[in-house]
């Protein structure tokens, strides 16, 4: 095989992996299927950042006491956000009702580098000594 037929086919299974539906669950709400890369992951920045968007409706987990939830069906009624969770992993929430933004993330794009912390340090970092 040409390794361009085999680069070829290489970028068009990626595509395909990329476009692939993926379910995703909105805190405290139903789950929704979504082309990735979803939303997840518990470092610094998310794995991907992908949220269900307003209209779209639920494939699992849709039950009366939800906020999506109306006339047996489950529809996103804002877009949710990719935000840190109180588990300290990354996860889609609903975005509030009067947000100025279409589409509010809080997420770090993954290939950026984070600068370190400049917080003092828990312990001295030099030695001076005591009297005895």
């Amino acid at each position: 095989m040409h390794a361009s037929a085999f680069f070829a086919i290489l970028v068009a299974s990626v595509a395909l992996v990329a476009s692939r539906p993926f379910d995703v669950s909105v805190l405290g709400d139903a789950t929704y299927s979504i082309e990735g890369p979803i939303c997840s992951g518990n470092g610094l920045v998310p794995a991907g950042s992908k949220c269900p968007l307003r209209g779209d409706k639920a494939v699992a987990d849709c039950h009366p006491h939800l906020k999506s939830y109306g006339n047996g069906v489950c529809v996103a009624p804002v877009d949710a956000a990719c935000q840190k969770i109180v588990t300290g992993a990354w996860g889609c929430v609903w975005a509030p009702r009067n947000s100025t933004n279409s589409t509010t993330t809080t997420t770090i794009p993954p290939d950026t580098i984070v600068a370190p912390s400049t917080l003092p340090t828990p312990a001295p970092t030099t030695f001076k000594p005591t009297a005895a």
